[in-house]
């Protein structure tokens, strides 16, 4: 996932999503196709703002992979991964 050339590819489709109505449809369908599935697990882990934790959470995955792939100095996947657990522990409930 952290390869520069997928980046590019991305790049390249963000860039098309705002000019080409095709894509941007794709893009809306990709998106909320993703956001559902990750929505029905949030579910079934026990969250109650599904939602929104998956908005969060996939907002939260873009913007680490989109640093961890511009400058992969300034932290490495663990972080990243304990960061991910961090936000997706504050959606869940708490164990008991």
């Amino acid at each position: 996932m952290l390869d520069p050339n997928l980046l590019a590819a991305w790049i390249g489709f963000w860039s098309l999503v705002k000019t080409k109505q095709r894509m941007a449809a794709i893009h809306a369908a990709s998106y909320a196709d993703f956001r559902a599935r990750l929505e029905r697990l949030l579910a079934e882990a026990g969250a109650r703002d599904t939602r929104p934790a998956a908005i969060a959470l996939t907002a939260t995955v873009d913007g680490l992979w989109l640093e961890l792939c511009l400058d992969p100095t300034t932290f490495g996947p663990g972080e990243a991964a304990g960061i991910i657990a961090r936000a997706l522990g504050a959606w869940l409930p708490e164990e008991t």
